[in-house]
């Protein structure tokens, strides 16, 4: 999925800590959570995201390690 310009900074912004989906859906997509949740899940396929350890549906963008 390609996000516009607006939308690729506040989410670059926004995910360099852990969120939640909830957050993310409302603030960054302004999408409902099933819509995001499918976005989210294709990112983390593509190597994108990645959920955090330390809670469940929490999704930071993943470091190149």
């Amino acid at each position: 999925m390609e996000l516009d310009t607006k939308t690729q900074r506040l989410f670059n912004k926004e995910l360099k800590i852990p969120c939640h989906l909830n957050h993310i859906a409302d603030r960054v997509f302004k999408l409902s959570r099933e819509e995001t949740l499918v976005i989210i899940n294709e990112m983390i396929l593509n190597g994108v995201l990645e959920e955090s350890h330390f809670a469940k549906n929490y999704y930071k963008i993943k470091e190149n390690v």
